[in-house]
């Protein structure tokens, strides 16, 4: 209830969604009355700003994929308990190591000019482990992005032949690309012991070219030498905080 009440007392916009329900925080007195909280749809973050009416402790936006941004703000105590809640996913998943490993991310290299989400959770998923260097797919050169995978392949092939771990991060879409190139081109690798993959995203715009998690695993194995049990995928957004496994 209080967590509704916050919502309720620092919205303007979503007392009114809740008013379109005939919804009040008191209206919650067991857990069966969870289901009654109305259910905001992400059009609706896209559509209005819905920054609480406190100082933001940082602001982020969604990917924007569908042409149109959300706009979410978060407090330094909100940041604290999804920084709690990575901590303990971490730990279940085994991803903290005090092994030095190369970083692989297959998405856009941090820059104050982006302000999505997926671009810093990306960034604070080498915080599992001391990183060697960063190598990122999207690299910002002269004011915009610009794909190097090129130099992406080339770091995974010469990571085969050193003895750091690798860790890959990124959009199970764009992992599925590189690694279905590296196949068709003949260039494999075995990475060495403790490497791992972290996805996240979803496939979003290439829906229509999206592959089981089998295959994906699979490709994984006969590409880059990573077992099934070492490809994480994790799942959230957003407007809804939650690193779903």
């Amino acid at each position: 209830q209080d967590a509704v009440r916050k919502a309720w007392d620092g919205s303007p916009e979503y007392r009114a969604l809740c008013g379109s329900f005939s919804f009040t925080p008191q209206a919650l007195c067991t857990m069966e009355d969870l289901e009654k909280i109305p259910v905001i749809p992400t059009l609706f973050f896209k559509r209005n700003d819905f920054s609480l009416e406190h100082p933001a402790g940082i602001e982020v936006t969604s990917s924007g994929t569908s042409g149109q941004f959300s706009r979410v703000s978060y407090t330094a105590g909100e940041l604290f308990l999804l920084a709690r809640m990575a901590v303990r996913l971490g730990r279940f998943h085994g991803l903290f190591s005090a092994k030095p490993v190369h970083y692989v991310i297959l998405g856009y290299q941090p820059s104050r000019h982006n302000s999505t989400v997926i671009s810093k959770t990306a960034y604070l998923s080498t915080w599992y482990a001391p990183g060697l260097d960063r190598t990122y797919a999207l690299r910002r050169r002269e004011g915009e992005y610009r794909l190097e995978a090129d130099a992406l392949l080339e770091k995974l092939l010469r990571c085969g032949e050193g003895g750091w771990p690798v860790r890959v991060i990124g959009f199970p879409s764009y992992a599925s690309f590189l690694l279905k190139r590296m196949k068709e081109e003949g260039k494999s690798c075995r990475l060495p012991a403790g490497s791992c993959a972290l996805l996240g995203g979803g496939w979003k715009q290439f829906a229509g070219l999206e592959i089981s998690k089998e295959e994906l695993k699979s490709l994984f194995w006969e590409v880059l030498g990573i077992p099934a049990g070492s490809v994480h995928e994790f799942f959230g957004a957003a407007e809804h905080p939650v690193l779903y496994c």
